[in-house]
């Protein structure tokens, strides 16, 4: 069986996001990191559905309490920095599907992913109760979702409708971002 195109890039880009998502857990902060940062705060926040700093992040703070919930671990801090690198990982598999629509080439797409996903600056925002893992899949499905309609009104789906529903999406995703982080 032989397979396409749209099936290898899925398979790819789930093997990106589980190797990220696995390189990210296995050096995620096993508990409170540092003392004097949003970090802990978040840490503290989240399990007790309390509320952060402005803006409160209210999506982020749902979110990580549905996390503390489904993943019982013995520390509530690691299960949010555990959140972060779901994030962070989920985002780099959504990313190499972005960049595949955007460069054409595979190979090009795959380097550049992977480029980010071992950056400094994103590796140390996913093994840490951050915002930004979550903010960083938000843009990444907002900037899919925008690709696969604009594709689809190139085709000519738009006149059957097909493509709006990835228009709606993308606004879906805009408006929880707004619910997230004011970046």
């Amino acid at each position: 069986m032989r397979l396409g195109a749209s099936e290898r890039d899925r398979i790819v880009a789930a093997a990106l996001a589980a190797g990220s998502f696995t390189a990210y857990a296995v050096t995620t902060a096993r508990s409170v990191s540092t003392i004097f940062d949003d970090s802990l705060e978040f840490q503290v926040v989240l399990p007790t559905l309390g509320i952060a700093h402005p803006s409160g992040y209210p999506l982020y703070t749902l979110l990580g309490k549905l996390f503390t919930l489904l993943l019982p671990l013995s520390d509530p801090a690691h299960e949010v920095n555990l959140l972060s690198a779901l994030c962070a990982g989920a985002t780099v598999g959504l990313l190499y599907l972005v960049a595949r629509r955007v460069v054409g080439s595979p190979p090009a797409a795959a380097t550049a992913v992977i480029v980010f996903a071992i950056s400094p600056t994103w590796w140390s925002q996913a093994t840490i109760a951050e915002v930004y893992a979550l903010h960083g899949l938000l843009v990444a499905f907002f900037l899919y979702f925008l690709l696969r309609w604009e594709e689809a009104q190139m085709r000519g789906s738009h006149t059957q409708g097909g493509g709006d529903a990835f228009l709606r999406l993308a606004a879906l995703i805009c408006g929880l971002g707004l619910a997230h982080h004011r970046m």
